[in-house]
């Protein structure tokens, strides 16, 4: 996780994940996001057609 930007108005981050799978698949990734104070957002959600699979 890096952090882009923090200004009063916005709070933007980086996520970098590594999936291992053992055959090609889609991959549905949900953050969960709150306010400082702990308030909920809607969830982020971000789906990846297929990921592939790590010969081994």
């Amino acid at each position: 996780m890096q952090q882009d930007a923090l200004t009063a108005t916005e709070a933007r981050l980086t996520a970098r994940l590594a999936v291992e799978a053992d055959a090609a698949a889609p991959l549905t990734v949900e953050l969960a996001v709150t306010t400082p104070d702990g308030t909920a957002l809607p969830p982020v959600r971000r789906t990846v057609s297929s990921i592939r699979a790590r010969v081994r």
